[in-house]
């Protein structure tokens, strides 16, 4: 019996094992299966077999046990322009040319 069959059973390690037991019933679980065909013979059902039930993350949700998932792309809006520290600085001059007090000892 494996668990997440997706991520130890397509290296070395599920090589050998399935070398060392090859009359074993093999059983797995796997929330992400390898399913497309670049996987080849390391595909999850190549080397377990047929499912025996599936459970999606809507099954999950119809259930109850898993609330849905909402995904939105969006681009993120460039920053916004600061004003450089030198306009800041000059904007906080008064007429005579120096700086004026604000509260809080702030310049």
């Amino acid at each position: 019996m494996i668990d997440e069959a997706h991520r130890t059973q397509s290296s070395d390690l599920g090589d050998n094992t399935f070398a060392a037991f090859p009359y074993a019933t093999r059983i797995a679980f796997t929330g992400t299966p390898l399913i497309t065909e670049q996987h080849g013979p390391k595909r999850t059902v190549k080397r377990f077999g047929d499912y025996i039930d599936t459970y999606k993350l809507m099954d999950s949700v119809n259930d109850g046990a898993t609330l849905q998932i909402l995904y939105e792309g969006r681009t993120a809006a460039p920053p916004k322009k600061r004003p450089t520290q030198r306009s800041t600085i000059s904007s906080n001059k008064n007429a005579t040319g120096s700086t004026k007090t604000l509260p809080n000892g702030a310049t």
